[in-house]
């Protein structure tokens, strides 16, 4: 009879698991049609909420619902079958507008493209959901537009968790320790044997910045050491102000590990002091290393946050994509993804970071042997339509190159090596890095 029951049970099962794939195809197709017209619902709901309220709030709403559509919209690009269910909730107490996405899986991995030089990746969570909050005054210079956020997180490269266990072990009987000038002769040792370029993001990531910049080796252990000050956190909110008729945006968010609050005080710090220093002529340099450093710390400096812009064209869906043509980017499927430019380095077409991978897909850096990804459609690789800044705009970016290094050889904080250091090294999440200016 047991045997008899078995052979009953298991076409019932593949039939009930048939009829649940095919109910979730299909809830995928209405997911995905249904975000569309959902984040402009999201979008109209706020702003006529805002409006009854009698806030002038148009530019910080603009913002915020552009930061939402880029993450979505992005991962519906790449992914299409991803989203099945779009909610516009109700919203917590005190909302203008709410929406809700579900996946089908999670969490989905943004993957930033190498020559943005970003050592982290986003996370998506199974459900993602966004609120705006009706905001306490009027003056969104003092009191900023709250995007609420859940669902939403931020990962260090997986790569570099394990490399700063690892360092803190290996380095425990050396002088000094944990110490940048240790960690960073330790990779300069050891990257060419333990860090593959055809395995390993940090690695490309890295060898990416000293192509286009020659450092000296103290510079790139610097700026190693910054990469081991990256965090894992968890978006809580996005606050918009306006100041001087500008929106700007910062961020709160929560470690995800606890123990690594030590870790993030050097990763903050590195950041001050980029911000302080810097930050006005590194805006044109490296952009996106800037933005993200002020979207944590700008605010608590006194200073503006963010560019909207800048932080939603990172978290955006690439449009196009594809490896380099010589050597090691020849294994990067995101050496394209760049801006288009002309020959003296002006930006002529601005195109997303973003390549966003299923749940449990392989990638670069994750341990595990990335597949080939061929580009869709909309997304196939055109070197013929992007300008190479290698070759065409060599003599352009070194003497702009020159001259920033030159700048800061002369300025007020010269003499102090650590100042220099600051520069050259990586602010909380990513390397301050003159190469930005070609690759962000």
């Amino acid at each position: 009879m047991g045997q008899c029951i078995a052979s009953e049970r298991v076409p019932c099962m593949r039939g009930r698991q048939e009829t649940e794939k095919a109910a979730l195809r299909r809830a995928s197709v209405e997911g995905g049609e249904a975000l569309g017209p959902g984040l402009k619902a999201f979008r109209d709901t706020a702003m006529a909420a805002s409006r009854a309220a009698g806030l002038d709030a148009e530019q910080p709403l603009a913002a915020a619902c552009h930061l939402v559509e880029s993450i979505l919209m992005g991962v519906h690009a790449h992914l299409p079958n991803a989203i099945v269910d779009v909610d516009l909730g109700a919203g917590p107490p005190g909302a203008l507008a709410s929406i809700s996405v579900a996946f089908a899986g999670g969490p989905l991995v943004g993957e930033i493209a190498t020559r943005s030089r970003q050592p982290i990746e986003l996370r998506l969570q199974q459900r993602v959901s966004f609120s705006i909050r009706r905001p306490e005054g009027i003056d969104f210079g003092r009191q900023p537009l709250l995007l609420e956020v859940s669902g939403l997180e931020q990962h260090v490269l997986p790569e570099i968790a394990e490399l700063r266990r690892r360092l803190q072990v290996e380095l425990v009987d050396v002088p000094d320790g944990w110490h940048p000038r240790n960690t960073g002769t330790w990779w300069l040792k050891r990257r060419e044997t333990d860090f593959s370029l055809e395995t390993s993001k940090l690695r490309r990531v890295c060898d990416s910045f000293t192509e286009v910049a020659s450092l000296p080796a103290y510079f790139q252990g610097m700026a190693f050491w910054g990469y081991l000050h990256v965090t894992s956190r968890r978006y809580e909110a996005f606050e918009f102000y306006v100041q001087g008729g500008e929106v700007s945006v910062t961020a709160r968010t929560h470690l995800m590990c606890p123990g690594d609050e030590a870790i993030s005080e050097v990763g903050r710090a590195l950041c001050r002091d980029l911000l302080t220093v810097y930050r006005p002529l590194a805006e044109h340099f490296a952009a996106s290393t800037v933005n993200m450093g002020a979207l944590f710390e700008g605010h608590a400096l006194g200073q503006k946050g963010a560019n909207p812009a800048k932080i939603a064209k990172l978290f955006s869906a690439a449009r196009r994509w594809g490896p380099g043509e010589d050597g090691w980017h020849q294994l990067d499927e995101t050496w394209l993804c760049v801006d288009k430019k002309d020959c003296l380095g002006r930006v002529v077409e601005e195109q997303g970071r973003m390549l966003w991978h299923a749940p449990g897909a392989p990638r670069v850096g994750d341990g595990r042997a990335a597949p080939e990804r061929a580009p869709s459609a909309m997304c196939a690789p055109k070197h013929g339509s992007l300008v190479s800044v290698r070759a065409g705009c060599s003599s352009f970016a070194l003497l702009t190159m020159s001259l920033f290094l030159l700048l800061l050889s002369v300025g007020p904080v010269a003499a102090s090596a650590e100042a220099l250091a600051s520069a050259a090294s990586l602010p909380a999440f990513f390397e301050f890095s003159i190469a930005s200016f070609i690759g962000s």
